[in-house]
């Protein structure tokens, strides 16, 4: 579907990231399944695992008009989630998130996978990293805080990491070591390097997806929900 046509068709029905594609772990701040409000000590998994991501530590909060006026939780910097998933993932997968920082601080993760696939700010804030096997790390893409952010990562042997529509890295990345099992959302697995910001859509898949034929329209669509530039 063309782009144009991806806007015509959140116009008429609205777009839903769910829909694309078949993610074992999905978490979306506007899920008609789930009204959020308050503190969030669960958040639905609307993935093929079906475990909800639960209140690991701190208040992450939900805020009703976030991003481009759209829903998303809130992360102050010492809060989390994490999903306790019994089955590995392994490589090749992807990752998928729709986030916001408030600051800029180094090794700020959106997510984190014990023991691998994780994703957030680098060291020193200069770029966006995913860390997608032992030793190989992605990153490009200027993080500014207050602006919303698509990030995109296929993990195999040629890794391709997008940043707000573009490619910013593509190249190498072994698919041994740190496969994902439990998931952090809004932290590193060991309850460290908090994110402080929003965070509205993460989803993960145990496939590539950036060469799937429905892969232009979702990216289109969360660019286009969620006023990213």
């Amino acid at each position: 579907m063309s782009r144009r046509r991806a806007l015509l068709t959140q116009v008429a029905g609205g777009f839903d990231p769910l829909t694309y594609g078949a993610p074992i772990h999905a978490f979306w701040a506007e899920n008609p399944a789930q009204v959020l409000s308050g503190t969030v000590t669960s958040w639905t998994n609307s993935g093929a695992s079906g475990v909800a991501a639960l209140l690991e530590n701190g208040s992450p909060s939900y805020v009703a008009s976030a991003i481009n006026g759209r829903p998303a939780i809130e992360f102050d910097g010492s809060s989390d989630l994490k999903v306790g998933y019994s089955t590995v993932i392994t490589k090749p997968g992807a990752m998928v998130a729709v986030a916001q920082p408030d600051t800029l601080l180094g090794d700020n993760n959106i997510i984190d996978g014990q023991p691998g696939y994780r994703w957030g700010l680098g060291e020193g804030s200069g770029s966006w990293q995913a860390f997608a096997a032992a030793a190989t790390t992605m990153s490009g893409g200027t993080p500014v805080a207050g602006e919303p952010v698509l990030l995109v990562a296929d993990i195999s042997t040629s890794g391709i990491f997008r940043v707000n529509g573009m490619q910013v890295f593509s190249g190498n990345s072994s698919t041994s070591g740190n496969d994902l099992q439990n998931l952090f959302i809004g932290s590193q697995y060991s309850d460290s390097d908090f994110w402080d910001g929003m965070i509205a859509f993460v989803a993960i898949y145990d496939a590539e997806i950036t060469t799937e034929s429905w892969f232009s329209e979702y990216e289109d669509g969360l660019i286009d929900h969620y006023g990213i530039t």
